[in-house]
């Protein structure tokens, strides 16, 4: 067993495959060996093979979380959507704390609509949106289609779109909506990624609206969220609020309504609702006296704390990051200082979340890139051979590049990382944001 995996660490996939094979022959009821050699058969472009190898490790034992993962993995790849999620959602299940089942349970529910929701698939999408390392955008459309199917949110929709704003902060107030400021996958997605459905926009907007006039005319018992013990909604409508660069629509009525909010902030210990609703319509770090909020915000509680990190801590932290940035030229033209003012204001993209997948030998890697290439045994270092191919590849590119500048001087190819940042540009904000995540993440750090 140890030579088929230490065949397949080294990238011959054919020797691994025997080996596995070869291991089955003796032990015919061993899962981690069929497990092991799915994997093998799937790098070397098998899926069908593949996925009956992962099909009979759960025969044998259908608590295998891996191999739920890994067969997951492969009838996506085959368009088997439908079953491949039921496994990614097991595997999920058996081992909730593991990166690479959410990672796949991540790609399983990218192209997902439900048309029915059960308990623990509520729990186990709301569950990806608590850990890091997953780009939970991706997980947007199949979050709110399962909000749709939720009978309070549901309702809420249809309030808003048969009713007016004093229907909806009515029934709001009442029992019909009040559960909806407990809903947490509703809270998860607002605080985490941009929702970009019409239906929910315009909920979002109405609510933003009740909350906003409740709180300057005090004619009567406010929304749930702004002054009880439970403010998650409320705050997380403020950070989606700031996610999307405040592109909800806003009446001039409410325009009023802020700046006369703004300027008769309310008083009270922690985060003031007035503060919250503002965070609704304007960042935090813009207020006056904003160092306050900042002190309190180990005080508050976590959906609050959670904004104040959002529009205020960060915002800071990137400020500073830009004081220590080096200007490599200054920019003295008008046009250029104005690019320059708007992508600070408003860079982009603005980094919610990123995936991270878990790490492979290189040889690995390049074996299921190009499973053609045949890789010879190497006793000293099973990968070298592979460094000297990549390196070998690098430099080809570099030269022929290089031979296309020297052809056409206004045609310069543009290396990987050119392709993924861009053009140069004067994108400050996106820097320091990017720097910020970055040192928070351990990456890039000084050694």
């Amino acid at each position: 067993m140890e030579a088929a995996v230490a065949e397949y660490r080294g990238g011959r996939l054919e020797a691994a495959i025997s080996g596995y094979r070869r291991v089955l022959r003796l032990h015919p009821a061993f899962p981690a060996a069929h497990n092991n050699l799915g994997a093998a058969l799937k790098a070397a472009r098998r899926p069908e093979e593949a996925a009956a190898s992962y099909r009979r490790a759960l025969e044998l034992r259908p608590d295998y979380a891996a191999a739920h993962a890994n067969l997951a993995a492969t009838l996506a790849g085959l368009g088997h959507r439908q079953d491949g999620l039921k496994h990614a959602f097991h595997a999920m299940r058996l081992e909730p704390g593991n990166l690479r089942h959410r990672q796949i349970l991540t790609d399983a529910l990218r192209t997902k609509r439900f048309t029915q929701a059960s308990p623990w698939i509520v729990q186990a999408v709301e569950s990806c949106f608590v850990m890091d390392g997953i780009e939970h955008q991706l997980l947007t459309p199949a979050a709110v289609s399962l909000l749709k199917l939720n009978p309070v949110v549901s309702e809420a929709l249809a309030v808003v779109t048969e009713g007016n704003d004093e229907t909806l902060s009515a029934a709001l107030r009442g029992q019909t909506l009040r559960p909806l400021f407990k809903e947490r996958l509703l809270q998860a997605v607002l605080t985490r990624t941009l929702v970009h459905d019409p239906a929910f926009e315009r909920l979002l907007t109405a609510v933003r609206r009740c909350a906003l006039r409740e709180l300057t005319t005090l004619d009567g018992p406010v929304l749930p969220g702004l002054y009880d013990d439970d403010p998650g909604l409320i705050a997380a409508l403020a950070c989606q609020c700031f996610i999307n660069e405040y592109a909800f629509a806003e009446t001039a009525e409410e325009t009023a309504l802020v700046a006369g909010l703004a300027e008769r902030r309310l008083k009270g210990s922690g985060l003031a609702p007035a503060e919250v609703v503002l965070a609704m319509y304007r960042p935090l770090y813009g207020l006056p006296g904003r160092e306050g909020l900042a002190e309190q915000s180990d005080h508050l509680a976590p959906a609050l704390a959670a904004l104040v990190r959002q529009q205020l801590l960060e915002p800071l932290a990137e400020g500073e990051i830009a004081r220590d940035l080096p200007r490599l030229t200054p920019i003295e033209d008008a046009v250029s200082g104005a690019v320059r003012d708007q992508y600070e204001a408003n860079p982009y993209p603005r980094w919610l979340s990123t995936g991270t997948k878990a790490a492979r030998p290189l040889g690995e890697v390049v074996a299921a890139l190009f499973p053609h290439i045949e890789r010879a045994p190497c006793r000293a270092r099973p990968d070298a051979r592979a460094d000297r191919w990549l390196w070998h590849r690098q430099a080809r590119c570099l030269r022929r590049n290089a031979l296309q500048r020297r052809a056409d001087p206004g045609n310069r190819p543009q290396s990987g990382l050119a392709r993924l940042w861009g053009p140069q540009s004067t994108r400050g904000g996106a820097l320091e944001c990017a720097l910020r995540r970055g040192r928070r993440a351990g990456v890039g750090q000084p050694g």
